[in-house]
């Protein structure tokens, strides 16, 4: 695996650990219905911190392990300063997201 890929990679572990660490990761999966969202980052039918843990984080890891070509563009890092405004605990969270699309742009 290349460099870039292996840092993703060791990113999205960092964010999982940070929504676990503040209270953000789930243990019971989301209906069926959740997933059937027409909105960007399902806003239609899950809480912006649903949608990273359900499909985001998924996404990003079967692109990185199947070498799938990455978007070179991400703006994961400003819909999440948005969703976790005002929230102090959010904070580190919303830097590694801003992280995140730091490293696809390179």
């Amino acid at each position: 695996m290349d460099e870039k890929r292996e840092s993703i990679k060791d990113k999205l572990s960092e964010i999982e650990a940070e929504m676990r660490r503040v209270g953000l990761w789930q243990d019971e999966p989301l209906p069926r219905e959740a997933y059937d969202y027409t909105l960007a980052f399902a806003r239609d039918t899950m809480a912006f911190h649903q949608w990273l843990q359900f499909v985001f984080i998924p996404q990003v890891i079967e692109m990185v392990e199947n070498y799938a070509e990455l978007p070179r563009k991400s703006e994961v890092g400003i819909t999440a300063g948005q969703a976790f405004a005002g929230w102090e605990k959010g904070d580190r969270l919303v830097e590694l997201l801003r992280q995140f699309d730091e490293l696809l742009a390179r």
